[in-house]
C-alpha cells in the first residue's frame, strides 16, 4: 500500500457495510492511516477485505473474459478478451468458428469483466501469454 500514499482510496472493510473512503496518509507495518471527512483513521491491516483508487488513473477500458470449454469430449476449451459492456451469442463464433473440436454439446459464457475474473483461472489463462508482435529488422 505504500504506492497508495498522498491517494483516495476505497476500502472495503471487515463487519462494516458499504466502503470507506479516504486520503492514505500514511502506511505502517499493522495500519494504514487515512484522513476522511471525519478525521483520521487507523485502519488494521488484517480487517481491510479489499481497496482500491477512488479515481480511476487514465480512460477505463471495460473488457470481457469470453470462454467455451466441452467436459463431455476432455476439451479445456479457450478463453477470448473483447472490449465492451456486454456480449452477443454472434461474439463466440469469433474464437470457436475455427475450433476443429466445436460440436453442439460445447458449453460457452463470460467469465466477468477481466480485473474481477477468479485469480487461479486468470492465472492459468495468462500463463505464457505473449502480446505483440515481435520487431521487425535484422537479427543480431
Amino acid at each position: 500500500m505504500r504506492d497508495l500514499v498522498g491517494k483516495t482510496v476505497r476500502f472495503i472493510l471487515e463487519g462494516q457495510e458499504g466502503a470507506f473512503s479516504g486520503e492514505v496518509l500514511k502506511d505502517a507495518k499493522d495500519r494504514v492511516f487515512v484522513k476522511s471527512e471525519t478525521g483520521i483513521t487507523r485502519l488494521i491491516k488484517s480487517k481491510v477485505c479489499g481497496f482500491e483508487p477512488a479515481e480511476e488513473p487514465g480512460e477505463w477500458v471495460n473488457l470481457l473474459v469470453l470462454a467455451c470449454q466441452n467436459t463431455t469430449i476432455g476439451c479445456p476449451g479457450v478463453q477470448y478478451v473483447q472490449e465492451g459492456d456486454g456480449f452477443k451469442q454472434t461474439d463466440f463464433d469469433v474464437f470457436m468458428g475455427q475450433c476443429p473440436r466445436k460440436c453442439d454439446s460445447c458449453k460457452r459464457g463470460s467469465k466477468g469483466e477481466l480485473r474481477s475474473v477468479d485469480g487461479p483461472f486468470l492465472r492459468q489463462m495468462l500463463a505464457g501469454v505473449i502480446c505483440g508482435e515481435y520487431p521487425k529488422g535484422e537479427s543480431s
